[in-house]
C-alpha cells in the first residue's frame, strides 16, 4: 500500500539518497550529498513550498514531489534565505570547477524568469521515483497528489524539463494532460515549459 504524506525534516536523508539514485547524472547530484541535504532542507522548511513523499508499507520513501505554491519569488527567496548553507555545502565542488557556480545560479534564475505569464502559478520542481519501483504508477500518484495540494493556491501548474533525449519524461507529462507552452535555453540546455489548468 502506498501512503502519500508531507515530507518532514527527518525524511531529508532518504530524499537525498533517492535523488542520487533517480538523478545520478544530473547537475545538482554532482554537487554532492551534503548539498542535496541542504537543498531539500531549504525547500521542506519553506512555508511557500509543496513537498510530498510516497512511502511503501514499511515506511520507506519510494518517491517524492517538490515545488512551490506560487512560482513568483520562490527561487529568489530560497537562495536569499539559504545562500551561505547551500554555498558552503558545495564549496569544494564549486570552486574545483568554477563553471558550476554560474550553472547553479543560471539554473535558479532562468527558471524564475522563464515566461513571466506564469509567475502567479504553482510550479513543480521535481518528481523522483525509486528506479527499482518504476512501472508501479508512483509518479502518477505523486503528480495527482501534488495537483490536489496546488489547487489551494493556484488554478495553474507549470513545470520545466529537458527537451532533448528525455522522451519518457516529456511523454509522462503529456499523458497527464500537461500542455507544452514553449521551449527556452537554460545555459546550453534546451528546456520545455509545460502548464496544466487544475481548476
Amino acid at each position: 500500500m502506498l501512503v502519500i504524506s508531507k515530507l518532514k525534516k527527518e525524511d531529508i536523508p532518504s530524499v537525498a539518497d533517492l535523488h542520487q539514485k533517480g538523478f545520478d547524472n544530473f547537475f545538482l547530484t554532482s554537487l554532492g550529498d551534503n548539498f542535496l541535504h541542504k537543498f531539500y532542507f531549504s525547500i521542506i522548511k519553506s512555508n511557500k513550498s509543496i513537498a510530498i513523499g510516497a512511502f511503501d508499507e514499511n515506511g520507506n520513501l519510494v518517491g517524492f514531489a517538490v515545488g512551490a505554491k506560487t512560482k513568483k519569488g520562490f527561487y529568489k527567496e530560497l537562495m536569499k534565505s539559504n545562500f551561505f548553507p547551500l554555498l558552503s555545502s558545495a564549496a569544494y565542488r564549486l570552486f574545483a570547477d568554477p563553471t558550476k557556480i554560474w550553472r547553479l545560479a543560471n539554473s535558479f534564475f532562468t527558471k524564475e524568469s522563464s515566461n513571466e505569464d506564469y509567475l502567479e502559478s504553482s510550479t513543480l520542481l521535481s518528481i523522483c521515483v525509486d528506479p527499482q519501483k518504476k512501472g508501479l504508477k508512483i509518479g502518477k500518484c505523486l503528480l495527482h497528489s501534488f495537483e490536489t495540494e496546488a489547487k489551494n493556491y493556484s488554478d495553474l501548474i507549470t513545470l520545466t524539463t529537458d527537451a532533448l533525449d528525455n522522451n519518457y519524461v516529456n511523454s509522462f507529462y503529456v499523458s497527464n494532460k500537461y500542455v507544452l507552452s514553449n521551449s527556452f535555453k537554460q545555459g546550453n540546455r534546451e528546456m520545455n515549459l509545460y502548464f496544466k489548468k487544475i481548476k
